[in-house]
């Protein structure tokens, strides 16, 4: 059963409920409601303008980088998200799977560029030497790669 709907973000009683649990790993649903929820409103995130951030749907990041693989997707893509002639800060989630099961996923990290100057950075909770961390970095540059594509940098 639908909870709320913000923007096309759904969130269902079931993603609600992890939302609740302290031990409970966050799925694609709850991170697309806080970027929709981030990038609609402007209060939560103090950037003025229409172009000061965009904040990626999980799906699309994967679509980005486990299928798209040639020019005329990732202009597709780039023309969907509105991406050209403007400067922005891009948030991207980023998770560990490098397959396209739905179940595959077991940790998030989070991208962001910054298309004005070029740049990207990883956060991620993992230290550089915890296991798993290394997979992460690997995943988030793979999706650092596809995106520079998309904006032909």
């Amino acid at each position: 059963m639908a909870l709320v709907n913000y923007h096309d973000a759904i969130m269902y009683v079931s993603d609600a409920n992890i939302l609740r649990q302290s031990n409970a790993w966050l799925n694609d649903q709850c991170i697309n409601f806080a970027c929709k929820l981030f990038e609609h409103d402007r209060d939560y995130m103090k950037i003025n303008g229409p172009s000061g951030a965009r904040f990626i749907d999980p799906s699309v990041v994967s679509f980005m980088k486990l299928q798209c693989e040639d020019d005329d997707e990732f202009q597709d893509l780039a023309f969907g998200m509105d991406l050209k002639d403007s400067d922005y800060i891009v948030f991207l989630p980023i998770n560990d799977s490098d397959s396209l099961l739905e179940a595959s996923c077991s940790h998030w990290s989070l991208l962001i560029i910054f298309s004005f100057h070029s740049i990207a950075y990883h956060v991620d909770s993992y230290h550089h030497n915890q296991p798993g961390a290394g997979k992460q970095l690997d995943q988030a540059t793979k999706t650092a790669q596809s995106f520079s594509k998309l904006l032909k940098w």
